[in-house]
């Protein structure tokens, strides 16, 4: 069996448009292949960033009081707010 540094010696002796399949080749593969473990593993228990909280009961409730003033001092801000022309 070969190194992969002898096979990146190898893969540079190659054209440039064989070495970029070949790269595209190997992502691709590799792509499906972690895809298809995620899709193989049990998912994990679904936190919502509220639940981050629960074990802290004085921050969460401090964070709910920063929440309110700052709706209560605001407004809402339109679409064309973020991207003034």
């Amino acid at each position: 069996m070969r190194t992969v540094e002898e096979l990146v010696q190898e893969v540079r002796s190659f054209p440039v448009a064989d070495r970029l399949r070949l790269v595209e080749r190997i992502v691709h593969e590799l792509a499906d292949a972690s895809s298809g473990a995620r899709e193989a593993s049990p998912p994990g228990p679904k936190v919502s960033p509220l639940g981050w909280l629960a074990d802290d009961p004085e921050l969460a409730d401090q964070l709910e009081k920063l929440t309110a003033g700052a709706r209560a001092r605001g407004r809402a801000r339109g679409l064309d707010d973020e991207n003034p022309r």
